[in-house]
């Protein structure tokens, strides 16, 4: 018995080798999220933000049970049901485009007071601030923050609200330590950043600015290590997947770029794909396939399924909607929205987006490996009056519930419903006389038996 469990367990050394594993990078969970219509249901609706309102409104951070949003001035705290259980008033204003972030039990906001921006830390459980940055002059957060063990790196830039500009800015690396917000480093190239969220690679942190520079730093001293400059407007976060860089650009194209492990661009490494309409999705990678969407408002070329050995569609799928503005037909919506990809098993995913326009369904696109045109299903459509459009990130909490919002400023918490219990079997008259017969046959064998004993114990 021990040499065969030695054995084995010297197989399982052996395959482990050679057994390339399922990485997923982007916006992914392993959680149990619903994947099909009819095991779907909306848990709750929570109106955090009026309809005609222009506050600001962040993306949804999850906690356990709980969720964290900011609008305006405002920090609040949402719990399973739906009930706003909390809230903050912030030392500022979020921006017009603002992503907060949670690490460590804290919420992760930037705010700006009209003059000056600041990072501030929240305690997630009491909603009080625990420490507040220095000032940084003039700037303003309009891309995903990101925090990894202590640190917050923090894409920033100015704006002229006058003409809707976005103006040079910085990277702020700060260390969260002691209740306090210390900057680390700022790194200043001169670039704006808008929607253009960091990635962290081992030592390497990767930037994109929106000027179309592609910046790898050291991500302990923010000394540049190499660059790329693929001379168009990049409009999305930076994802790095197994030595490759994946994002999208203004023009339309999906991009891959190459980085060494000491961090050198390999120039000849960069593959262009042409989608035909800007991508604003920060795109999803899983086994060798990318996910990611197209367009505006005013529509655009689906949600595509790419190769990215060679960085070729694999297929594509597109939904129509109502222009939520001028009420016309669009054959093709726009997405907007960076999806969130679940992993189902080994081979099967999940991937959930909405679109900028009505009806702002959620939408869930089953894949696999070997999948070669879309399943797509509308997973959830909001009732009539809730419709609107919706460039939400989708997120989902550990318990598999999935959250978004739409341009109406209300919270959509979608989860996957108990299943139905297995009926009893029907039992007939044939049945219950058979088990009668069975019962009596069963205890006249162990009469005979306890019979036989005592004679036995006779005989002795």
């Amino acid at each position: 018995m021990k040499k065969t469990i030695s054995t084995i367990f010297a197989v399982m050394i052996a395959l482990s080798v050679f057994i390339t594993p399922v990485f997923a990078a982007g916006n992914t969970t392993t959680a149990d999220t619903p994947a099909i219509e009819n095991e779907a249901a909306l848990f709750f609706k929570a109106q955090i933000r009026a309809a005609d309102s222009w506050d600001g409104l962040s993306n949804i951070a999850a906690v356990g049970s709980d969720v964290f949003v900011a609008v305006g001035n405002i920090l609040k705290k949402i719990d399973a049901l739906g009930n706003e259980t909390g809230s903050l008033e912030l030392a500022g204003n979020v921006s017009s485009s603002p992503f907060i972030t949670v690490g460590d039990g804290k919420v992760f906001v930037f705010v700006s007071d009209g003059v000056n921006g600041y990072l501030q830390a929240i305690d997630a459980q009491t909603l009080e601030q625990v420490a507040i940055s220095s000032a940084f002059e003039g700037m303003e957060s309009f891309s995903p923050v990101l925090y990894e063990n202590g640190r917050i790196y923090a894409p920033l830039s100015g704006y002229d609200y006058a003409s809707w500009t976005v103006e040079p800015g910085v990277i702020a690396c700060l260390e969260y330590s002691q209740g306090g917000l210390v900057t680390k480093y700022i790194y200043d190239a001169g670039l704006s950043y808008y929607w253009n969220g960091t990635a962290a690679a081992g030592d390497l942190l990767i930037t994109a600015a929106s000027e179309g520079k592609i910046q790898v730093l050291d991500k302990d001293t923010g000394v540049l290590v190499s660059e790329k400059d693929i001379e168009e407007v990049i409009k999305t976060s930076v994802v790095y997947s197994d030595g490759n860089i994946y994002f999208g650009t203004g023009a339309g194209h999906a991009v891959k770029l190459s980085v060494t492990g000491s961090g050198i661009i390999e120039e000849s490494s960069l593959l262009l794909l042409d989608l035909g309409s800007q991508v604003t999705t920060t795109p999803v990678i899983n086994n060798s396939r990318m996910y990611l969407g197209t367009g505006d408002f005013t529509g655009g070329t689906g949600f595509y399924v790419v190769d990215v050995l060679d960085m070729s569609v694999i297929y594509k799928t597109e939904i129509s909607g109502i222009d939520s503005w001028s009420g016309a037909a669009i054959a093709s919506t726009g997405i907007q929205s960076s999806p969130l990809l679940s992993i189902i098993d080994d081979n099967d995913v999940c991937i959930y987006f909405t679109i900028n326009a009505k009806p702002g369904s959620l939408y869930a696109l089953l894949d696999s490996p070997s999948a070669a045109e879309a399943d797509v299903r509308e997973l959830f459509v909001p009732e009539e009056a809730d419709q609107n459009s919706s460039i939400s990130p989708i997120v989902a909490n550990s318990e598999g519930t999935i959250y978004y919002t739409n341009d109406s400023g209300i919270l959509f918490a979608i989860g996957k419903t108990a299943p139905a219990p297995t009926p009893a079997p029907e039992t007939s008259d044939t049945d219950i006389v058979s088990y009668m017969i069975l019962t009596m046959i069963s205890f006249a064998v162990l009469l005979i038996i306890i019979k036989k004993k005592q004679d036995i114990s006779h005989e002795k």
